[in-house]
């Protein structure tokens, strides 16, 4: 990121969402290996259930406090960043 951009750090344990073609889906982080994320679904949407396990790129999991909604959509902040602990 640019200049005067903070990026905000996360850990496993938070809520977030899976951006899927379907839209966002609420999950929970649980595993954070490099650049890829393990998360569990925390509620029924379209395809996806609840415990189901998901599995993707960081930038797929945006925190909660990341989407900005607009009328008929939804935008991603993106300056955050997952890591292990």
């Amino acid at each position: 990121f640019g200049k005067g951009i903070t990026m905000i750090l996360y850990t496993a344990g938070i809520r977030a969402f899976f951006d899927s073609a379907l839209g966002l889906v609420p999950v929970r982080i649980e595993r954070i290996n490099g650049n890829r994320v393990q998360a569990t679904v925390v509620r029924d949407k379209g395809r996806y259930r609840k415990g189901q396990i998901v599995t993707a790129s960081q930038s797929k999991f945006p925190p909660q406090g990341h989407i900005r909604k607009t009328d008929d959509s939804y935008h991603i902040v993106g300056n955050f960043k997952y890591q292990p602990v």
